[in-house]
């Protein structure tokens, strides 16, 4: 049977076919019901008044065959039929038409095209509203079970939880059809135990996804279960808290837990539901993400149940797949049965928006615009699209943020409202679903506000099913790869290209972005085969752009100036020392940047200023956490800073270089632009930061120098920095492994200098007058003419640096170092070369490699490339003992009670020797900890207990792990500085 409604697409092409009888036609259609029945006697006295009954029903009989007739010429199928009841009187009787349903098609016709596109892999959502509870009792412990109930009403309603049982069964409904519903639909289960429960069978039925066993009656004597319980408002306390941590945790180890329940303790398993509310006062980034599954399993259940609300929220970060979700959902709806899926573009509706149309208005606009049938079909009309949501179907308004971003607060809710007023009428049995940007909104109070119309409509928290989508796993990024990569492509070696790049993996979470990155794997592949340089600002620059263009007609401002104000707020951010910023504050960083940029800001006159606003909040790049807003994702900060440095540069700003905490990321970043995209100005700047010192940001431009210099990056020569009072304190400057790097000529006055590393560097000529160094390492190092007078030096170590003509005069040197440096540094007495340091000097047949003092400071032990190692008296300058090496010695150091000798051998073997008599003995302790993060390895014995063999830095290892003064830090010095040999962590049994 045809539904008016549906009928009405059909009447114009079969009245055009019956000639003279169309009149009939119309009088059959003005009397059929909504539902398509029309009563047999009222269509025989409208279309035959006053002929006899037998005479009227054979005229509608022939009126039938002209009707057939039609249709076949209209090339449509539809006949009118009527019952066989020829003995009821015709008062009684109904007349109908069936055929085919072309509103349905119409519709589908309109969906299908608008809802196809790329395959959409599982994506886990999260379920936010009321949570619901199924409780299975049985009959005979009804009392019981409805007491305990009452005792966790009032924590149930505070906790936004439903309880269903099988007093929500109506009468005339299958009872065991309404259970096991309510156990598919609902979040958790509640099972109360007895021996009752166990007689009736309720412990064989298929299980909930969360089952939350209870003891109601003892199963044995000695079972803790509520009729027992001395203080029932105690155990239902205990019993609601439980089940809170249940709804907040992951789940983890949920057999273990299930087994513990089956013990009939109060305990209670881990769960994968988690059900939140759309309330003002719901904090989502708070909130734990536990109940991770298919977004299009939640939206289902939600289509599936009766008693779900009619109204869904399906929410995320821009790129998430919220289109995709719906698109899918609707492809489903269409080709498995189901609710008929209307889904309409928001997006066709953005300048119309700024009208305040109505919802006809906005649906008419849509249907027209993004009708896809064809000039020989006409879109169905809103008024048909109402008809089929009253009738049950589901209507999708997708991209809500698209229209709101162009307008002002007032007016966005307004529209908003409007989209609502599809499922004003009391009789409709639709549903409704809308997507938008969970970050669009400045704050959760205000997100609910709008969904909820500030109370009005009736529309409140309780009347959503709210989902937010959630970032890719690694697995589900893998699934994609393989659907999306030609066949073939080696699936692993994808993926480890994604993790080569700095952060990309974390990026490839959102289906957007990673949909960017498949788009570039051929290129890439091509790139590789000519052998060019494939680095991370290769992919992030193309994700920044595909970003901008795709806000490009969306939003007010243009992609230019959003990359720059991109820019400047990831530097503000550094600045100001924070990660996020509120929307009262990001807004107020919009005005007064559009104050300093009067050439930007001339850009958008007349534009309303909250307009701009919402436009930079719903960038691309920028998601809501809590009630502020942060970038997406640090490697994207990181991009914009280095984008951000290199502006500078070539406009000549070096102050905005005053930037502290930049991550190396950021200036590698800045490398690879500089690489790729090259700029005399930019190098021009960075000779600026070079020749002339500039608080911070000369600093900043020497950490660029280094990575240069690491990298191969594009940099101009680092000789004769200025760097007069930089504070380069813990600065790491280690070049082991590279050429040399060159600060000879450069000014270092006043610098702090402090627990900073340097291997591998050319200081010649360079002035470190009045520079506090304490602590600080020089490896490696030419220091030919360099100037450290009235430095401060204390605990430096200086090792295999070349010194001539070093000045050290006035300088602090106290437990300072010179470890195979020649000639001896000159113009300190502290460290002129005493009687003792000739004497071990001519003790020895070749260069002294190390020395230790013992714990007490009575002895000195020195050792040699001439394979001995040599005790002294400390106090007279005598060698009391000389024992013969079978190698040469590199390092030497006392352990901590004086009673061991450690030594490193440069044939790759540390040896642990008794202190008095020499003997070598087990190792103790052999977890090697190398310094700056150089790789040290070790072959062990551990049957005896030793390291028999390691590599030739490994002596580096040895040394103190000592408080830094002040601050109290842990700091790594050299066993040579302080001596003896700390204790290090020892090896455990495994």
């Amino acid at each position: 049977m045809l539904t008016k409604l549906a009928l009405s697409q059909l009447i114009p092409q079969l009245r055009a076919n019956l000639g003279k009888n169309a009149a009939h036609l119309d009088r059959i259609v003005a009397l059929l019901s909504d539902d398509g029945e029309a009563n047999l006697a009222k269509v025989l006295a409208s279309l035959y008044p006053g002929e006899p009954l037998e005479k009227a029903q054979a005229n509608l009989r022939q009126f039938r065959l002209e009707v057939k007739a039609a249709a076949v010429k209209a090339a449509i199928t539809i006949e009118l039929k009527g019952d066989t009841k020829t003995r009821t009187p015709a008062n009684q009787r109904w007349v109908w038409f069936e055929g085919e349903d072309r509103m349905n098609q119409s519709v589908e016709e309109f969906t299908r095209p608008n809802v196809e596109g790329p395959e959409r892999l599982q994506q886990d959502a999260i379920k936010l509203g009321t949570i619901e509870c199924c409780v299975l009792y049985a009959e005979e412990d009804q009392s019981d079970a409805q007491k305990l109930l009452g005792f966790l009403a009032p924590h149930f309603k505070t906790g936004d939880i439903k309880v269903w049982t099988s007093q929500n069964i109506l009468p005339g409904e299958d009872p065991i059809a309404e259970r096991d519903l309510a156990l598919e639909r609902c979040d958790f289960s509640l099972t109360l135990l007895s021996p009752h429960f166990h007689a009736e069978g309720l412990d064989k039925l298929p299980a909930a996804a969360t089952t939350i066993p209870v003891q109601l009656h003892r199963l044995t004597p000695k079972d803790n279960s509520f009729d027992h319980c001395k203080h029932p408002r105690d155990f239902a306390l205990t019993l609601y808290t439980q089940i809170r941590e249940i709804l907040e945790k992951r789940p983890t180890h949920l057999d273990q837990h299930f087994r513990e329940l089956s013990l009939h303790n109060v305990n209670f398993v881990e769960t994968q539901a988690d059900v939140i509310s759309l309330n003002r006062n719901f904090d989502l980034d708070q909130h734990p993400v536990e109940n991770r599954r298919d977004a299009i399993a939640f939206l289902h259940e939600w289509l599936q149940d009766p008693n779900a609300p009619p109204y869904c929220a399906l929410l995320g970060e821009l790129g998430m797949g919220k289109t995709t979700t719906a698109q899918e959902l609707s492809r489903q709806l269409l080709d498995h049965g189901g609710r008929k899926p209307i889904f309409l573009d928001l997006r066709y509706v953005r300048d119309l928006a700024p009208t305040a149309p109505d919802l006809d208005e906005i649906i008419n606009r849509i249907l027209k615009r993004d009708w896809k049938g064809g000039a020989a079909t006409k879109p169905p009309t809103p008024t048909e699209i109402y008809k089929l949501v009253d009738q049950g179907a589901l209507i999708i308004f997708d991209g809500l943020d698209e229209v709101l971003v162009n307008l002002p607060d007032a007016q966005g809710q307004m529209f908003t409202r409007q989209l609502f007023r599809v499922l004003q009428s009391k009789e409709t049995k639709g549903r409704l679903l809308i997507t938008c940007r969970s970050h669009f909104f400045r704050t959760i109070k205000e997100q609910s506000a709008h969904f909820t119309m500030e109370g009005r409509d009736n529309i409140k928290a309780e009347s959503y099913r709210a989902l937010v989508l959630l970032p890719f796993r690694k697995e589900q990024i893998r699934e994609y790869l393989r659907h999306s990569l030609p066949v073939g492509t080696d699936i692993d070696q994808a993926y480890a290209l994604i993790e080569s790049v700095h952060n990309l993996p974390e990026l490839a979470e959102r289906p957007y972005t990673l949909s960017l990155i498949v788009r570039q794997f051929a290129k890439l592949e091509q790139w590789k085969v000519e052998g060019r340089r494939i680095t991370g600002l290769t992919l992030y620059r193309f994700l920044v752009e595909e970003w901008l263009l795709r806000d490009q007609g969306k939003h007010q401002i243009v992609p230019d100036h959003k990359q720059m104000l991109m820019e400047y707020i990831a530097a503000e951010l550094v600045r100001s020392k924070q990660r996020v910023w509120t929307a009262t504050e990001l807004d107020q960083w919009l005005m007064d940047f559009l104050m300093a940029h009067p050439r930007i800001a001339a850009h958008y006159e007349g534009v309303k200023r909250d307009l701009l606003k919402e436009d930079l909040r719903t960038a691309t790049f920028l998601v809501r956490e809590n009630d502020g807003f942060r970038f997406a994702h640090t490697s994207l900060q990181e991009y914009f800073l280095s984008a951000y440095l290199r502006r500078a540069l070539i406009e000549g700003r070096a102050e905005n270089w005053a930037l502290p905490g930049i991550s190396k990321e950021t200036l590698d970043f800045l490398g690879q632009s500089l690489e790729e995209q090259p700029s005399q100005k930019a190098i021009a700047g960075l000779e600026v930061l070079r020749d002339t010192y500039r608080v911070e940001a000369s600093e900043l431009a020497l950490r660029y120098f280094l990575t240069a210099h690491t990298k191969g990056y594009p940099a101009p020569p680092s000789v004769g920095f200025q760097l007069k009072g930089a504070d380069l304190w813990e600065l790491q400057a280690d070049f082991r492994h590279h050429a040399i790097f060159n600060l000879s000529g450069s000014n270092l006055q006043g610098a702090q200098l402090g627990n900073s590393f340097w291997r591998n560097c050319r200081f010649d000529g360079v002035d470190f007058r009045h520079a506090n160094a304490p602590r600080s390492q020089w490896e490696d190092c030419f220091i030919d003419g360099a100037i450290w007078e009235e430095t401060e030096l204390e605990a430096a170590l200086f090792r295999n640096c070349p010194l001539q003509p070093a000045w050290f005069g006035e300088s602090r040197t106290h437990r300072a170092e010179w470890l195979q440096c020649w000639p001896s540094p000159s113009g300190n007495p502290e460290v002129k070369a005493s009687d003792s340091v000739q004497r071990l000097q001519l003790g020895h047949q070749s260069l002294v490699r190390g020395c230790a003092w013992s714990p007490d400071g009575t002895r000195l032990l020195s050792a040699s490339s001439d394979q001995t190692l040599k005790l002294w008296d400390a106090v007279t300058g005598t060698c009391l003992r000389t024992i013969r090496m079978d190698g040469h010695v590199l390092g030497i150091a006392y352990s901590p009670e004086g009673t061991s000798i450690a030594m490193a051998l440069e044939e790759g073997c540390i040896r642990i020797h008794d202190a008095t008599t020499f003997a070598e003995v087990g190792l103790r302790y052999y977890h090697l900890q190398a310094p700056h993060g150089e790789p040290t390895w070790a072959t062990v014995d551990r049957i005896n207990n030793r390291i028999v063999a390691c590599g030739l830095d490994a002596w580096r290892s040895l040394g103190w792990i000592v408080p830094e003064v002040g601050s109290g830090m842990p700091l790594w010095r050299p066993a040579e500085v302080f001596s003896p040999l700390p204790v290090f962590e020892q090896e455990r049994n495994q």
